[in-house]
């Protein structure tokens, strides 16, 4: 009895302790890289101004800033939301899967590497926000019932995202609406 009572005090502690300041600071950490990709992806859309590849940009943009406001939502909650949301609304992957496709055929090369930091992030973040119940409950059901290559692809997904698709997969509030 009182090894399950410190060990669960132990637990709240670890919790309080990551949830109040650990994470934050990652997440802080993680904000910041993302602004200077925005900075990045910005530059760039001037200098591909009036090419095909203009629109690749104002995507990779788009898909920035949503990361940048959405960070703290980015969660094993959410890859299952975008699940749902796939099997409830066809039409919801199909759109997702046009704009992945759209960036998968994009040439530039400084585009795709912004992609590939900016799912870095995004897999951060993942970790981040999801590691005090992905140890101990979550990830080991979500993983073995999803696959490992379906729950990459819906990481990809969740990158593109817009920010209305976004708020209607993800079950927590943004910082935004937790302020209202």
């Amino acid at each position: 009895m009182v090894a399950t009572l410190i060990a669960l005090m132990a637990l709240a502690l670890f919790h309080f302790v990551y949830e109040s300041i650990v994470a934050p600071d990652l997440r802080l950490w993680l904000t910041s890289k993302l602004y200077g990709l925005r900075k990045e992806a910005s530059l760039l859309k001037l200098e591909c101004a009036g090419t095909a590849a203009e629109l690749n940009c104002i995507l990779l943009q788009e898909s920035i800033n949503v990361l940048i406001s959405e960070l703290r939502r980015i969660s094993l909650a959410s890859l299952v939301g975008i699940e749902i949301e796939s099997r409830k609304n066809p039409g919801f992957l199909a759109r997702a899967t046009q704009r992945l496709r759209m960036l998968d055929e994009c040439t530039s090369p400084r585009i795709q590497e912004i992609r590939a930091q900016c799912l870095d992030i995004a897999t951060k973040a993942l970790a981040v926000n999801s590691i005090g119940w992905a140890a101990l409950l979550v990830a080991p059901w979500a993983i073995a019932s999803v696959g490992i290559s379906a729950s990459k692809t819906r990481l990809r997904v969740l990158v593109l995202l817009n920010s209305g698709e976004f708020q209607r997969i993800s079950p927590f509030k943004s910082a935004n609406e937790a302020l209202i």
